[in-house]
């Protein structure tokens, strides 16, 4: 989702691809949330990355404004660039990679 479906709206010139991209992306954020809370609830983990409790915290914020990044790019619809949001997304998924390395 995070890579197949922006490349196939590269590729395509299909709009229906980059808004799916934006949904399945808020979707897979949203899970993670749950999940985290979950884990403070329960010690249950259910992840996605399997990370360490210690970076949950800097992970929620993370995941809530890349929430609101593509809920923007969703209501905006045709009147935004879809070049310009794909590239936000994006950066938003590398300083998940970097929050994660760290």
């Amino acid at each position: 989702e995070g890579l197949l479906l922006p490349l196939l709206y590269f590729s395509s010139g299909d709009a229906s691809f980059f808004y799916l991209a934006l949904y399945a992306d808020m979707g897979v954020e949203a899970y993670d949330i749950l999940a985290l809370l979950w884990r403070r609830a329960t010690g249950a983990d259910h992840t996605l990355t399997r990370h360490h409790p210690s970076v949950d915290a800097v992970l929620v914020p993370h995941h809530l404004f890349a929430i609101c990044y593509e809920l923007i790019g969703l209501m905006a619809g045709p009147l935004l660039s879809k070049t310009f949001m794909l590239h936000v997304v994006a950066s938003a998924h590398l300083s998940g990679v970097f929050i994660l390395a760290a």
